[in-house]
């Protein structure tokens, strides 16, 4: 690879890339069980987000973002299952700066009270409510608190909520005039919108199979949705209200099941572009793709190979983490959604390392500048800067 330029008045050469992306190499917990695994979101200047999935016997997580102020917020599960019993939660900030840092948060009972976790009317103490689901056979406006919306079951006997595609709850399917009652905590959050969810509800009674309608909140519960899902708290509980249809209706009371529609899928997702468009090779970069129609994405992928700490912030934009790649190769960029249809960007992102300097031609010139030198090289990238003892 040649590039030409003219020097300045100096005797060196050196490429400067800007720095844009930190190495977080530990965020550690005080107060973490051993036992228990738990959820890690970040939240960044420009309102990136980054989450990660702590399993039970680790005590730290490493992740990589872009550089500013951060906000990290995690919490923790007592179990049996996943999302069940008391919850802990700690918050930190931190304005990230240099190549590596380190982050710590402590974790206790109270602070799953703060507004950034959960609204004050979705609390028991400190403690989330437990949710119960409630199904309806419309288009929801503003169900009644305590309501029942109506007494037909729906298509799907069974449910399960996902939270940031991360967490997954056990199969839930014991339904009493569209009700069903859980152990299940979840934040609800009107001042946070880090905490994306997903309900995924199944025409089985066990949760196999693919699942009849994914309800995608990407701001989580506390954030209001597209007419699809309405959350209120009402007798001890978070009530979340689901309309499990394709298409919304005036709903009729009956005594018996209404019959199960055919689920119809939604259109395709599109991938436009991805920012920004190359990266270290070694992975790690954290990257925002836009396009239309994002669902629950299951996987994104980078020249076939997937991307991790996956986030789903609106229909049009997901943010996450490259893989392992080779360097100076140009990728396609695909997105899958919950339903399998898939779209591919064409090749986009470039996978290149730092560069190197090989030579440079002449290797003298004048003290007053103005001789043009050739540089070879590797990994030389369009809009790179050239320094000179310091001087471009």
């Amino acid at each position: 690879m040649l590039l030409l330029i003219v020097l300045p008045a100096l005797s060196a050469c050196t490429q400067k890339m800007a720095q844009t992306s930190v190495k977080i190499s530990k965020i550690s917990f005080a107060g973490k069980s051993s036992t228990t695994p738990m959820m890690l979101w970040g939240q960044g200047p420009k309102g990136q987000t980054v989450n990660a999935f702590i399993e039970a016997g680790k005590s730290d997580a490493s992740v990589e973002v872009p550089l500013g102020a951060w906000s990290f917020y995690v919490i923790m599960w007592s179990g049996p299952n996943q999302l069940e019993g008391t919850t802990s939660c700690g918050m930190a900030s931190k304005t990230l700066t240099t190549s590596e840092e380190s982050v710590s948060l402590s974790i206790t009972a109270a602070d799953c009270a703060l507004p950034q976790f959960s609204a004050s009317t979705h609390l028991a103490g400190n403690a989330f409510l437990p949710v119960k689901l409630i199904k309806c056979s419309a288009t929801l406006s503003s169900p009644a608190a305590g309501s029942n919306c109506d007494s037909t079951m729906g298509p799907s006997p069974s449910f399960r909520f996902v939270l940031s595609g991360k967490m997954t709850s056990q199969c839930h399917s014991s339904f009493a005039d569209s009700v069903a009652t859980t152990a299940l905590r979840i934040p609800v959050s009107t001042t946070n919108t880090v905490f994306a969810a997903s309900i995924q509800t199944f025409s089985t009674s066990d949760c196999t199979g693919t699942p009849s309608n994914t309800f995608a909140l990407p701001s989580g519960l506390g954030v209001a949705s597209d007419g699809k899902v309405a959350v209120t708290a009402s007798g001890g509980y978070t009530e979340v209200f689901v309309a499990d249809v394709g298409t919304g209706t005036t709903p009729t009371p009956s005594p018996s099941p209404s019959p199960s529609p055919t689920a119809t899928p939604g259109p395709p997702p599109t991938v436009t572009s991805i920012s920004p468009t190359s990266g270290d090779p070694a992975g790690g970069v954290a990257v925002t793709i836009t396009g239309s129609d994002f669902v629950s994405p299951t996987d994104v992928q980078i020249g076939g190979t997937s991307c991790t700490s996956i986030v789903l912030v609106s229909s049009t934009t997901i943010t996450c983490v490259t893989p392992a790649l080779s360097s100076g190769t140009t990728y396609a960029v695909q997105v899958t959604n919950l339903d399998g249809q898939d779209a591919s960007s064409g090749s986009i992102y470039i996978a290149n390392g730092p560069p190197t300097i090989s030579g440079i031609s002449p290797a003298a010139g004048p003290v007053a500048g103005g001789q043009s030198v050739t540089i070879t090289g590797t990994g030389f990238l369009a809009g790179a800067t050239i320094d000179i003892g310091g001087t471009s």
